[in-house]
């Protein structure tokens, strides 16, 4: 039985004993080799995710053609958030700095003279507002959410094609689709539902004719089967912005195909003169001609690109796919120049990590115990050494002994300080809170959690000068930021209108990627690999007939 359910399931994979057209000999038979051509038809179309069928468009000044690509429908809502840290919160139990990096900042609904009390004590958590989009999540965050978002979807496709089990034993070791391809990921599998391997050196060795299936080894799936997804990111601008301008001959005002407004229009007058905003549901209003909702209002979205001054030469003017500051990522090597093996624990940027403690030093006064300047001045300067070690090891290679050094920080040097302030007479009961802000800052530089293959930058080009653009609103809510600190690449676009924004946002705007704002979430993207499925073709094609569109036209 064990041999007839692995059959079942390479013979679905496969295609016939095809031949090769450049040797003759035939495909997918251990005979010859095991050569294996797989009967792949289209790419699967992941959860939440619409076609948008590519096609050219004016970008930047200049006719600009996009390939197609996977978008999700909606933005990513609170609701979609909560299950991410219900499961960061379940799996890294020896690691709660992941958790606490993914938590989005409440603190951007504080406001002078606004009453946002409801938003900054519910909005995250009260099921009324599951719906709604997410917001107070930085650029990494999103990111951090694509990767997961990632894993969950092929751990899933792997699951309902019995290759693997259900498993919640994932403690400090999840699945993580790099680590299953690269053959490091062995929990949860179906010895039962693995693939047959069809190169017969990898079983027995038998040779000749009819070797029995017996005589075979399983493996696990790989890219070349087609099963897995390419992974979730977030778009880039110009996709973006495809997206929301549906290809006409004209630009309209409207994301949506017509002159006016839809029927769902708030006929509030405040709300119709843009004298104020208020925040959605993510399938509010109707969607444009793609089948995706809110694409230029209720929340700004983060995209991938970087923030380059237009005379940047690191501005791209491509004329196919354009993306500005893309970064190439190959797997880590170790001492030996071998890849390096997955991590099992988080990794830390140790930079970073000096960045945010000098600068809190600099603050110190604020945060600090006011009657214990002597222990305050000895906590920074060993928090300071510490992260400059940790420094040294990471400019050396050795990112893991750099991290681990952030690692010591958190788990022995903070607490024994902790217990240094308790002693001073006085202060036995005292709230240190400050401490715990230096732990979740410190937390924030989290760069990769346990499972994950350590990546590098296969070329660096950043530059010297840094920017920024806020309003005052968004410097207000930002402790502890040095905005002369940070290079250029630092900071990431965000398109489209938000609810506070009063008229069209037609200039570029970015932030630090380290930032949040009540105004900015994030869909996901997907690359569409090869010429996409009917099925895809004809749920767009549905989701743009299905409109019903109502137009104001304008009287004489």
């Amino acid at each position: 039985m064990k041999y007839f359910n692995v059959v079942l399931i390479v013979f679905a994979l496969i295609s016939c004993k095809s031949k090769s057209t450049v040797s003759g000999w035939k495909h997918n038979t251990p005979e010859n080799g095991g050569f294996m051509k797989t009967n792949f038809k289209t790419q699967e179309v992941g959860p939440g995710l619409t076609f948008i069928k590519g096609g050219s468009f004016k970008h930047n000044k200049q006719e600009t053609l996009m390939h197609s690509f996977f978008m999700d429908v909606t933005e990513v809502t609170n609701h979609n958030w909560n299950e991410y840290l219900y499961w960061t919160e379940k799996v890294f139990i020896d690691f709660p700095a992941v958790h606490t990096n993914a938590l989005p900042n409440k603190k951007v609904w504080l406001e002078n003279g606004v009453y946002n009390e409801p938003y900054i004590n519910n909005y995250f958590n009260y099921p009324a507002y599951d719906d709604y989009p997410v917001v107070g999540v930085s650029w990494l965050q999103a990111n951090n959410f694509c990767a997961w978002r990632t894993d969950r979807v092929n751990e899933m496709i792997l699951i309902r094609e019995k290759i693997l089990l259900y498993n919640n034993n994932q403690q400090n070791e999840p699945f993580t689709t790099e680590a299953y391809l690269a053959g490091q990921y062995e929990n949860g599998k179906n010895e039962k539902g693995q693939l047959v391997d069809l190169n017969p050196n990898q079983g027995s060795g038998a040779s000749g004719k009819n070797i029995s299936i017996k005589d075979l080894a399983t493996r696990n799936v790989k890219i070349e089967d087609g099963m897995l997804l390419p992974k979730y990111r977030l778009p880039t601008a110009a996709e973006w912005t495809y997206a929301s301008n549906i290809k006409t001959n004209t630009t309209l005002f409207w994301p949506w195909k017509g002159k006016g407004i839809h029927k769902n229009y708030n006929d509030n007058k405040l709300i119709q003169d843009g004298k104020i905003g208020v925040i959605k549901p993510v399938d509010s209003y109707w969607p444009n001609d793609y089948g995706l909702y809110n694409m230029n209002s209720n929340v700004s979205e983060w995209v991938m690109d970087d923030y380059y001054l237009s005379d940047n030469k690191k501005n791209n003017s491509s004329i196919y796919n354009p993306v500005n500051g893309n970064d190439i990522l190959v797997r880590h090597k170790n001492e030996l120049y071998r890849s390096a093996d997955k991590l099992d624990e988080a990794l830390y940027d140790a930079k970073g990590v000096l960045q945010y403690l000098t600068h809190i030093e600099k603050n110190e006064n604020k945060i600090m115990m006011p009657d214990a300047a002597k222990l305050n001045n000895s906590l920074f300067d060993e928090l300071i050494r510490q992260s400059k070690t940790a420094c040294h090891f990471d400019t050396t290679a050795r990112k893991l002994a750099a991290s681990r050094t952030i690692r010591e920080i958190l788990e022995t040097t903070i607490p024994n300080f902790l217990d240094q302030y308790q002693s001073i007479p006085g202060m036995e009961d005292a709230d240190l809170e400050f401490l715990g802000e230096i732990t979740d800052g410190i937390a924030k530089c989290i760069i990769s959690t346990p499972g994950r293959l350590m990546l590098t930058k296969d070329t660096t080009n950043l530059f010297n000068k840094s920017y920024y653009l806020l309003t005052d609103e968004m410097r207000y809510f930002i402790p502890y930021y040095d905005y002369t600190n940070y290079n250029s690449s630092d900071n990431k676009l965000f398109m489209g209108k938000s609810w506070r924004d009063t008229t069209q946002a037609t200039q570029i705007r970015y932030l630090n990627k380290q930032l949040s704002s009540s105004t900015i979430g994030f869909r996901c993207a997907m690359d569409c690999l090869g010429i996409p499925s009917k099925k895809a073709m004809r749920k767009n094609k549905r989701n743009r007939k299905n409109i019903t569109y109502f137009t104001e036209d304008k009287k004489d």
